[in-house]
Formats: structure tokens, C-alpha cells, sequence
């Protein structure tokens, strides 16, 4: 397993009938189009971590699917 180095605090995550974990959204982009081919439930959500505000608790997680009308429309 390799790990990937997040820059911005926030990954994209793809799941169709593969899971795969991306720090680049237009390649996230890019393999949803080619797994929308085979199937059409298939998504990506933008994932992003915030601190928590106390120290000594964790923080949370975020998840934003990305709207497939934007990703059409070339906006993503």
C-alpha cells in the first residue's frame, strides 16, 4: 500500500465497482468518465479534514460529491 501526500487537506475518493483514493481532482475526473461507462452509479466525492478547534479532540471529515450536471457542463 502506498501513501499519498495530501497538500491541501482534501483527497477524492471514486467508487464504482473500483474504490481509488486520488489527491488530483481531474484525474479523479477523468477515471469517473471511464468508469461511468461500465457503471453508472459510479461517483466522486471530494473528502476534507478540519481540526478540531480543542486540541484534544479529532477533528472531522467532510465528504462533497461532486455534482455530475458540473462535470458535464466542464466545470470540474
Amino acid at each position: 500500500m502506498s501513501k499519498i501526500e495530501v497538500k491541501d487537506k482534501k483527497f477524492y475518493v471514486l467508487v464504482g465497482k473500483e474504490f481509488a483514493i486520488y489527491d488530483d481532482q481531474k484525474e479523479a475526473v477523468a477515471d469517473l468518465k471511464n468508469e461511468l461507462k461500465d457503471n453508472e452509479n459510479a461517483i466522486v466525492a471530494e473528502i476534507t479534514y478540519e481540526k478540531s478547534n480543542s486540541g484534544d479532540k479529532q477533528g472531522t471529515f467532510n465528504v462533497n460529491p461532486l455534482s455530475w450536471k458540473d462535470i458535464a457542463m466542464g466545470w470540474i
